[in-house]
């Protein structure tokens, strides 16, 4: 990025902020994290926020506070600290991934279980079929379509590893079709927290079971590109109810056996 173009941007971001707002005694990195990361937020990734220099004198801070803020900003995802001729600070955007890998380990830390996972997420993909069913854009809709003629809707022989692949890249398409970025995150959680690997392992040595579920999924495809919310809910929901009797059929009665075999560490 051309200097003078990168001196443009600080300049006229020092313009708009007033320190003047910021009370002498708050100057301190807790209340600037908190402004510069509301600037941040509402800049596109990639954006110049000026040098080191240029932040202290914007904030009135020192350089060890700017550190500060800094590290805790990149702990964030949202800025990218770049050294020599052409260094600064520029705005980032977290990643999906590393947002779902915290929430996986915050409730593996809370000793919290699949089984959690699948009571919430039958409500929660009740809501992702009703808005995907609404979907107006072509290009994702292509996809959902392209993704059942490549695999749903073709018969043949097929494996639970395969199957609960091509799973994840269905739900990524719905997701993106709903557009509801909190239920994304929630539900892209399930598979770090072991969804995969369970659902994998209750299609094993069952092809009656993945015959099944490719059946459900097809008939999701179909009703979601007919725009047909309802029926599209019902065949979610069918969907979570049979994978419920499978994993209770796998755990018995036992209480005890339920949180134990259930449970991803």
């Amino acid at each position: 990025m051309p200097l003078v173009k990168r001196r443009m941007w600080s300049r006229d971001l020092s313009e708009k902020v007033n320190t003047r707002n910021i009370p002498d005694a708050s100057r301190n990195a807790k209340h600037v994290l908190k402004h510069l990361r509301a600037e941040i937020l509402g800049m596109e990734e990639g954006r110049y926020l000026g040098s080191g220099e240029d932040l202290c004198a914007r904030y009135a801070i020192s350089r060890p506070t700017l550190h500060q803020v800094a590290r805790a900003l990149e702990h964030e995802q949202l800025i990218v600290v770049k050294r020599g001729p052409n260094g600064g600070y520029y705005v980032r955007r977290p990643s999906l991934n590393a947002a779902v890998a915290a929430v996986a380990t915050y409730l593996r830390s809370k000793d919290a279980g699949i089984w959690h996972f699948i009571t919430l997420s039958r409500v929660m993909h009740a809501d992702v079929c009703r808005l995907a069913a609404h979907s107006e854009d072509d290009d994702l809709r292509g996809k959902l379509k392209a993704e059942l003629g490549d695999f749903w809707s073709r018969p043949g022989d097929v494996t639970p590893e395969l199957v609960t692949r091509r799973d994840y890249i269905l739900e990524g398409i719905l997701f993106q079709m709903a557009g509801n970025p909190i239920v994304e995150l929630f539900m892209r959680s399930t598979h770090h927290f072991g969804y995969a690997t369970i659902a994998q392992s209750l299609m094993d040595d069952a092809p009656d079971r993945i015959s099944l579920w490719m059946d459900y999924r097809c008939r999701l495809c179909l009703s979601l590109l007919a725009g047909e919310d309802r029926i599209a809910i019902a065949i979610s929901q069918s969907h979570w109810d049979c994978m419920v009797e499978w994993l209770e059929e796998a755990i018995g009665e036992d209480p005890d056996q339920k949180g134990v075999k259930l449970r991803i560490f």
